[in-house]
């Protein structure tokens, strides 16, 4: 299917945004083990999400990255993440 691979990214990107939800209220409660743990586990959703690829059966320019929220997801990310490291 088509649309899978883009599912798969957007499932990723959407699960990281989560965990780093749950990193920023554990750290300000004051769990920064648990805000530590929370922020990795965001950061290798991140990971995976960024090595899907596109590979339509009908292209030119083979395998692509899939981009979602380009710009947006990912600054929102690198700050909350900021956050939860400061």
């Amino acid at each position: 299917m088509d649309a899978a691979s883009w599912l798969e990214a957007t499932e990723g990107w959407g699960r990281a945004m989560v965990s780093v939800l749950d990193a920023l209220h554990a750290w300000q409660a004051g769990g920064r083990a648990r805000a530590a743990t929370l922020l990795a586990a965001s950061r290798e959703l991140q990971g995976r999400s960024r090595a899907v690829r596109a590979d339509p059966p009908r292209n030119r320019w083979g395998a692509a990255p899939v981009r979602v929220g380009d710009g947006v997801v990912d600054v929102f990310l690198a700050e909350a993440a900021a956050r939860v490291e400061s």
